[in-house]
């Protein structure tokens, strides 16, 4: 009879630890770009462009929702500021946007948290680009590359947890004109990346990178731009509560602690 009473309790002790580890399972999500700026390369005419005007631009969002529906734009003011260093954050609840250049790179950081709780959702995003304009006196041939670094790490139960992601990386030129003194795209090379839970292999850690670059014809007279930027996404969801319902696992903890207590009286007879 004691060992009865026993192995019922370990029961449904067991049953109390799982389903509150359930209830309390969180989805991740973060997604992250970068630029080791010294894998930045550009040459008009086999020479490095002297550069005027040139500037960094950051930006984050974030949002959290406890009602399963994706959350509120929540931008935080645009902070450009001069070629070495920018900055942006943006909490909200569960989810932090984090964008911000240095001397020697620029970066993004989006991390979001869905808590466990039924019918939760958290986003975060970032974005951070750097621009420079030099001119051009004669005709001449451009060169430009760059090396990018991406960053998923995505944790979550496939059965009752989403997560997902986006990165965007891009090179690009771009050309002033005259007239209008509007800044007008030429070309480049960019990339978009989408993760999604669906794909059923998302879960862990995932790095790469990504080398952009591309050449092109300039008229001389010109003034031109060269901009890098990153764009990083990460969301999650709880779209379930534990299997086990609290209401079953406080009875089933009422029926063990009641059998003990047998067990103790009869041990005392």
């Amino acid at each position: 009879m004691k060992r009865r009473g026993m192995i019922c309790l370990s029961i449904v002790l067991v049953t109390l630890f799982v389903g509150v580890g359930i209830s309390q399972a969180t989805s991740i999500a973060n997604v992250k770009g970068w630029v080791d700026w010294s894998t930045f390369q550009i040459t008009v005419g086999g020479t490095s462009p002297n550069y005027t005007d040139r500037g960094s631009y950051s930006q984050a969002n974030a949002g959290y929702s406890d009602s399963m529906t994706p959350p509120n734009e929540q931008w935080s003011p645009r902070t450009p500021t001069s070629w070495g260093t920018s900055e942006a954050v943006k909490t909200v609840g569960n989810a932090t946007g984090h964008t911000w250049t240095t001397e020697s790179g620029i970066y993004t950081d989006a991390y979001a948290l869905a808590d466990g709780v039924a019918n939760t959702y958290g986003r975060a995003s970032s974005w951070v680009y750097r621009v420079g304009y030099f001119t051009v006196a004669f005709d001449s041939e451009l060169t430009a590359s760059v090396i990018f670094n991406l960053e998923r790490f995505f944790q979550y139960d496939t059965a009752f947890d989403g997560a997902g992601g986006y990165n965007y990386i891009g090179i690009s030129l771009g050309k002033v004109n005259p007239t209008t003194g509007i800044t007008e795209s030429v070309t480049g090379d960019n990339r978009n990346y989408w993760y999604n839970s669906n794909n059923g292999d998302l879960n862990g850690l995932h790095n790469s990178n990504e080398t952009l670059g591309f050449t092109y014809s300039l008229t001389g007279g010109y003034t031109y731009s060269i901009d890098v930027a990153i764009d990083s996404d990460a969301n999650c969801t709880t779209r379930a509560t534990a299997p086990v319902p609290e209401p079953a696992t406080m009875c089933l903890l009422s029926l063990g602690l009641m059998g003990l207590a047998g067990v103790r009286r009869k041990m005392r007879k």
